[in-house]
């Protein structure tokens, strides 16, 4: 592939800065060595303290943990909604999901050094929840995480599945689109919460105040379709799954980053294929792949009990926007369009001992097209999201509100969960969720739904 002038200089500048950072790993680590005395600091202990990996402190984190759960939830709202040229669909009170779920989380030190980790879910799915009715499934299983991690001295190596999120802005960053996402039903709306794992070879440096981190995929994942019964499934998605894909696909990225006292930022540069599939009506339904370049800033800065980030994209080469519902199949339009956006997102948080609050924006605008500029479409979207959450009667009750919509006023979700421990290992969880959907946006099939979700988990 032919890159034009512009992606060759960025590129350029970008392979510049990671050999001066890489030169500044370096020297730190060798200023550690030559003027620290061992005594004061160990190089094995430091490396281990800011090793990317969730610690095997007894005190902090289980070896092992085990959580069974079971779920209701059903859309309790009887309504009209609007489909459009006078015509009205009838909705009425069902349950959707009635299922049993396992999940298994381990992780081990397999040497010095040398960690695994790993996570798996199965579900069991019961007469009423609506992938049993409409597909005949009585379960399925998944593996989420799967990888091991070795640390040297000031640098670590992890291979298999797993996540990457370098945005800063929590929840709504125009920068974590690495991994790819699954929208099954509302009972899951947090985007942390529906991010895929996939396999992947992560490298990170460290220096007392910088790092260095590497990523390379040779099997990137795209959003998965619907599964029958889902409350997003349609029969005509049935077009998009009869084609193989025989093309070996990869993905790249790099990620500089450097701290101080109350802040830090990070230069970004990936080569990556679009997670949302597109597919061409006129070649049957087969699906449509281009790589696109990313090119981000990601900083933060503290204040108190305040965090201010902001992360700011901008890609070259992508698919002509379509606003789909992220993670849902995408309207195909303009397949051979190429475009180039630039991105923010702004998000504040703060926290105390009982209390949380973020809010954040995300924009992203069309600078440039190869199509006809005086074709009108939307050249800026994007989502704005609310959260807080608060600890009563000494963590035994925990309670959140959330709010997320698109910055056109389209759609609006909100929804209000309490969490209410009977002991360290069982817990109820109750859950709203409510819906507005106007008739031109993603949503409104699911105008004026309000479903109710409760559910009860024993972990150990």
């Amino acid at each position: 592939m032919i890159m034009n002038r512009t992606e060759i200089n960025i590129v350029t500048i970008f392979f510049v800065l990671s050999v001066f950072y890489t030169e500044s790993l370096l020297s730190d680590q060798a200023y550690i060595e030559d003027y620290v005395d061992g005594d004061s600091l160990d190089l094995e202990d430091f490396s281990e303290e800011i090793f990317d990996f969730e610690e095997l402190d007894e005190n902090k984190e289980k070896a092992f943990v085990f959580t069974l759960s079971h779920q209701f939830l059903g859309q309790i709202n009887s309504h009209n909604i609007d489909i459009g040229e006078g015509e009205q669909f009838r909705k009425n009170r069902t349950l959707e999901n009635n299922r049993t779920k396992i999940s298994l989380k381990v992780r081990d030190e397999l040497a010095k050094n040398l960690y695994f980790q790993a996570s798996w879910q199965g579900e069991t799915y019961f007469k009423g929840d609506q992938i049993h009715e409409d597909s005949s499934n009585t379960a399925t299983t998944r593996i989420n995480e799967f990888f091991v991690q070795r640390s040297f001295k000031n640098s670590s190596l992890k291979l298999g599945r797993q996540t990457i999120t370098w945005g800063k802005t929590l929840g709504n960053s125009v920068l974590d689109i690495i991994n790819p996402i699954e929208f099954v039903d509302f009972s899951i709306i947090d985007i942390e919460d529906i991010r895929l794992n996939q396999s992947m070879m992560r490298f990170d440096m460290y220096s007392l105040d910088s790092s260095l981190s590497f990523f390379l995929t040779l099997d990137p994942q795209f959003d998965p379709l619907p599964p029958i019964g889902s409350i997003f499934y349609s029969t005509s998605l049935e077009l998009f799954k009869k084609h193989q894909i025989d093309e070996t696909f990869y993905e790249i990225g790099l990620n500089l980053s450097k701290d101080y006292q109350n802040s830090s930022f990070s230069l970004i540069a990936a080569r990556l294929i679009d997670n949302q599939r597109r597919y061409d009506f006129s070649a049957d339904f087969s699906p449509v792949h281009r790589y696109f370049n990313l090119y981000g800033f990601a900083g933060e800065r503290s204040y108190r009990n305040f965090l201010f980030t902001i992360d700011i994209a901008y890609s070259q080469n992508k698919f002509e926007n379509n606003m789909g519902l992220q993670g849902l199949i995408s309207n195909p339009l303009m397949i051979d369009a190429k475009s180039d956006y630039l991105g923010t997102s702004l998000g504040l948080e703060y926290g105390s001992a009982t209390n949380n609050y973020s809010v954040s924006i995300s924009v992203e605008k069309e600078i440039s097209s190869s199509i006809d500029t005086k074709t009108e479409r939307d050249k800026s979207f994007g989502t704005w999201l609310m959260r807080y959450s608060k600890t009563f009667l000494s963590e035994t009750l925990n309670g959140s509100i959330s709010m997320q919509g698109d910055i056109d006023n389209q759609y609006l979700i909100s929804s209000a969960t309490g969490e209410y421990k009977i002991t360290d290992d069982i817990s109820l969880t109750t859950q709203i969720i409510i819906i507005n959907g106007r008739l031109s946006s993603p949503l409104s099939f699911f105008d004026n739904d309000i479903r109710i979700s409760s559910s009860v988990s024993w972990t150990f």
